[in-house]
C-alpha cells in the first residue's frame, strides 16, 4: 500500500522506563539478576525517556503489515532477530516463550512469588470494576518493597523484579500498569537464559506495529527497540537529530540511550511527522545502512553466547510470544544480512497468513497447540534450523538442515523392482586405509572428511580433504567437492611452493573424475578403485620428482594422467550407450 494513503498517529507508548528505574533494587537481588540476560536493563539511567512519537509514526507509514517489513521504494528492510540481538542483548535462540495460560492465576502467583492466596488475590488488577487475570505493577512494587530480602525469599524477589521489568518495558500493554502472570514460570534464574526472550520481544512489538498501522494509537511492547533500529539503519533520521557518533557498546540500546536521553528531553528539538516522512520518502539506497553491525569495534565485543546464536538471523520462522505471532521474513530482506542472491536458498517453507487470537476470559489454553495455525508456528520454531535461507550454514544444535530434510522426505519408487545403491563409505574405508587415509564422516551429515596421514615413522605427506555426497535420486549418487576442497600441511619434504601447486593439480584432476555421474554400483566401484590407484601413483611421482628436482616433468605427467583417465571414462560411457541402444533395438524388432 502507498504510504501516502496511510495515516498513522501515535499518541502514547506503553513502555514506561521511568517507572522501571524507580524501583530501588536490593544488592542481593541485583547480584542474581546480573547472572541473567536481563542484566543490561538495570543499567538504564533514571528518569523519563521522551520518545519521538511523530518520527515513529512516520516510519510506520512505510511498514508493510502483510509481509511485516519496511518498504522504501525498491529497498526492503526488516526489524529482525539480528537487530534484536545487537540492540537488546537478549538471546534470540532457545525455547519459545509459550505454553499454557491457566484459568486461575492465583496458584501460579502463590507458587512463584511465595505469597499467600489472599495476598496473590490482592495483586490482581481491577478493570472496569472487575478483577482481571493480570497483576497490577503498582501493587507488585509496593508489596515486595515492604518485604525484607532474605536468603529464603531472594528467589521470589528476583522473580517479582523481573516481572516488573517485563511489564514496564518488554511486554507492555495498553492498560499501562499490568503484566500477565503467565511469564512467571519462565523466570527461574538457573533456566532463564535458555529461552529466546529476544524473539518474544520482537513478536510482541511487531504485533503492536501491525495494530498501530491499522489505527491503534498506542504502541505496545519495547518501542525503544524500534527507535534504535531506525537510527542504526536510516542515516537521514540521524541527520535530523544531528547524531553523528555511533555507539559501539554492547548492547547498543545503552549507548543510544546515553546519546538521546538529553536530546529527547527538549520538546522543541522533536521533528514534525511531515519532516520525518519527507526524509524517509526521499531516501536513496545510500541513506540505508544495510550492514550497521559490521562497523569497527562492535563485532569484537559480541559475547560468545551470541556468536553461537548468530545462525538464527538466517531463520525463516515465526517469532512467538504466547498468542502473539509475527513473521521473520529473511527470504525477502536477505540483503541486510550481507547475502548475495546466490547465497540464498530458493523459496521454501512459505509463511501462512497470520491469524491471531486474543487472550480472553476462557483460560487453560495451550498456545503451543491452540489451533492448527499456532501448532504450525510452534512446530516450525522447534525445527528452526531446517528453515535457514543461507546455504551451508551449520546450526549449533544437533538438528538436520533443510537439504537433509528433503533427502529424508524423498522416497524411492518401485522398491520391489530395484534396490537403491548402498553408501560408498564402507568401500572407501577398505580402499583408502591402504593409503593410510582416515575417514571422518560426522553423524547425520552429507559431508565426508578425508585425511591422508604419513605412514608410521615417516613425515612425507599430510593432506586433508573434504567432499560432499548428495543423493539426487534413489539410483544415482553424485559426489561433489565442497567449497573448502583441501588443506595442505607440509612437513619436512613439503616446504616449497611448487609442491603445493602439484598437490592442487592432483586434487583438480581427481575432482574432474569425481564430477562424472556414477549410474551403476559396479561401475562406481571400478571407478573409485582406479581413481585411488592413480592417486597412489601420483603421490609416488611427486615424492620422486621432488627429490630429483624435476618439477616441470612431474606436472606434465600428472596432466597426461588426468586427460587419459577422462578419455577412458568417456569411452566407457559411449560403450554403455551403444549397449543400451542395441538392447532397445532388439526389443523393438
Amino acid at each position: 500500500m502507498d504510504p501516502e494513503m496511510v495515516f498513522v498517529d501515535i499518541t502514547s507508548f506503553a513502555m514506561k522506563l521511568n517507572k522501571f528505574t524507580h524501583w530501588t533494587v536490593d544488592p542481593r537481588v541485583k547480584e542474581e539478576v546480573e547472572k541473567t540476560c536481563f542484566k543490561y536493563f538495570m543499567r538504564f539511567p533514571e528518569g523519563k525517556l521522551n520518545m519521538p512519537n511523530k518520527m515513529i509514526a512516520a516510519l510506520l507509514r512505510f511498514y508493510e503489515n502483510v509481509e511485516e517489513h519496511f518498504v522504501f521504494g525498491d529497498t526492503k528492510i526488516d526489524l529482525g532477530l539480528e537487530d534484536v540481538m545487537y540492540i537488546t542483548g537478549l538471546p534470540i535462540d532457545g525455547k519459545q516463550i509459550s505454553g499454557i495460560e491457566p484459568k486461575d492465576p492465583i496458584d501460579t502467583i502463590v507458587n512463584h512469588l511465595a505469597v499467600s492466596p489472599v495476598e496473590a488475590n490482592d495483586l490482581l488488577l481491577y478493570h472496569n470494576g472487575k478483577k482481571s487475570h493480570d497483576i497490577c505493577l503498582k501493587s507488585l512494587e509496593d508489596k515486595f518493597k515492604n518485604i525484607a530480602v532474605t536468603e529464603e525469599n531472594v528467589n521470589s524477589h528476583v522473580k517479582a523484579y523481573l516481572l516488573f521489568l517485563l511489564g514496564n518495558l518488554l511486554f507492555t500493554t495498553s492498560s499501562f500498569d499490568s503484566v500477565s502472570a503467565i511469564y512467571l514460570p519462565f523466570l527461574e534464574v538457573h533456566d532463564i537464559d535458555s529461552y529466546a526472550w529476544g524473539e518474544a520481544v520482537l513478536a510482541t512489538l511487531k504485533v503492536s506495529m501491525n495494530k498501530v498501522r491499522q489505527g491503534n494509537k498506542t504502541l505496545n511492547g519495547f518501542a525503544y527497540l524500534l527507535l534504535v533500529f531506525a537510527f542504526e539503519r536510516f542515516k537521514c533520521l540521524r541527520k535530523i537529530f544531528e547524531l553523528n557518533i555511533l555507539p559501539s557498546q554492547f548492547p547498543l540500546m545503552l549507548g543510544w540511550v546515553n546519546l538521546t536521553f538529553k536530546t529527547f528531553k527538549v520538546r522543541s528539538l522533536m521533528p514534525s511527522m511531515t519532516t520525518c516522512y519527507e526524509k524517509l520518502r526521499e531516501m536513496t539506497d545510500e541513506d540505508v545502512d544495510l550492514l550497521p553491525y559490521k562497523r569497527d569495534g562492535l563485532e569484537v565485543e559480541l559475547p560468545d553466547q551470541f556468536k553461537r546464536q548468530s545462525w538464527m538471523v538466517y531463520a525463516k520462522v515465526y517469532t512467538i510470544c504466547f498468542n502473539n505471532i509475527a513473521k521473520h521474513p529473511v527470504h525477502i530482506c536477505w540483503k541486510q544480512l550481507g547475502l548475495e542472491r546466490g547465497h540464498v536458498r530458493k523459496s521454501f517453507g512459505n509463511f501462512k497468513r497470520i491469524n491471531l487470537q486474543e487472550r480472553g476470559p476462557e483460560k487453560d489454553k495451550d498456545w503451543r497447540k491452540f489451533n492448527p495455525f499456532y501448532t504450525n508456528c510452534n512446530t516450525r520454531w522447534t525445527k528452526r534450523n531446517m528453515f535457514l535461507i543461507k546455504k551451508d550454514v551449520i546450526a549449533h544444535e544437533p538438528l538436520v538442515n533443510y537439504v537433509q530434510r528433503k533427502m529424508m522426505k524423498s522416497k524411492p519408487k518401485n522398491l520391489h523392482k530395484r534396490t537403491p545403491p548402498q553408501s560408498p563409505l564402507p568401500l572407501l574405508g577398505v580402499i583408502w586405509n591402504q593409503l593410510h587415509l582416515k575417514i571422518h564422516p560426522p553423524p547425520a551429515s552429507e559431508y565426508l572428511h578425508l585425511k591422508l596421514h604419513p605412514p608410521p615413522g615417516s613425515e612425507h605427506l599430510h593432506l586433508e580433504m573434504k567432499f560432499r555426497f548428495i543423493p539426487s535420486s534413489p539410483t544415482r549418487l553424485k559426489p561433489y567437492p565442497s567449497r573448502s576442497i583441501w588443506k595442505s600441511y607440509p612437513s619436512r619434504y613439503l616446504h616449497s611452493l611448487r609442491m603445493t601447486i602439484l598437490i592442487t593439480i592432483i586434487l583438480r584432476n581427481m575432482m574432474k573424475m569425481m564430477r562424472v555421474e556414477i549410474i551403476m554400483m559396479k561401475v562406481m566401484r571400478v571407478e573409485i578403485i582406479m581413481m585411488m590407484k592413480m592417486m597412489r601413483v601420483a603421490i609416488i611421482i611427486i615424492i620422486i620428482m621432488q627429490m630429483l628436482g624435476m618439477m616441470r616433468l612431474a606436472i606434465i605427467i600428472l596432466q597426461m594422467m588426468g586427460m587419459m583417465r577422462l578419455a577412458i571414462i568417456i569411452m566407457q560411457m559411449m560403450g554403455m550407450t551403444i549397449i543400451i541402444m542395441m538392447r532397445v533395438s532388439i526389443i523393438i524388432m
